[in-house]
């Protein structure tokens, strides 16, 4: 007679498995430390040998601010809405974004008619909590006067992304 005992423990091994490989980055997804200080703005570079913006994905010609601070200044002054992209170096989701969604030539485009900002979840957790961000990535659309506008968890290929801007965009205009 089989004890009752040895199913749930083999249930239980596996539910915690599950949850383990869960939260894993994607498959050669690689961990890093974060980085010690970001500059206040950074240009992107998505162009690695064989990477998707080198295969006709499009280059990140993005001018991303570090500061939320600095980036409510810019949005206040051009009355432009901003992208805010909390990202981490460990998130393998933000790194496929950086690498294939924001270079997309529809993001390209539309890239002009936002403030664009980057924060390091890693260098400043009390922003998180600030914006009530609990996963990355994480891309808030905020009006000039700092209102969300709209928000995005997970990741989003290229052309969900251009969508998911024309609609902020949409909205701001509107109201």
């Amino acid at each position: 007679m089989k004890s009752k005992g040895a199913g749930v423990g083999v249930g239980a091994g596996l539910l915690v498995l599950a949850v383990l490989l869960a939260g894993c980055p994607p498959p050669g997804g690689e961990v890093a430390a974060p980085p010690q200080k970001a500059p206040e703005a950074v240009q992107a570079q998505n162009t690695p040998e064989g990477s998707p913006a080198e295969n006709g994905a499009g280059v990140d010609k993005l001018t991303y601010l570090t500061s939320m601070e600095k980036a409510q200044e810019a949005a206040q002054a051009s009355k432009l809405p901003m992208v805010v992209d909390f990202s981490a170096e460990w998130c393998g989701w933000c790194k496929k974004m950086e690498e294939e969604s924001f270079p997309a030539p529809a993001v390209q485009a539309l890239g002009s008619r936002f403030v664009w900002v980057r924060l390091d979840a890693d260098a400043d957790p009390k922003i998180l909590d600030r914006y009530r961000v609990n996963a990355l990535p994480t891309l808030l659309i905020l009006n000039p006067s700092g209102t969300e506008i709209s928000r995005h968890v997970g990741y989003m290929p290229g052309p969900e992304l251009a969508s998911f801007l024309q609609h902020a965009l949409s909205r701001t205009e509107s109201g």
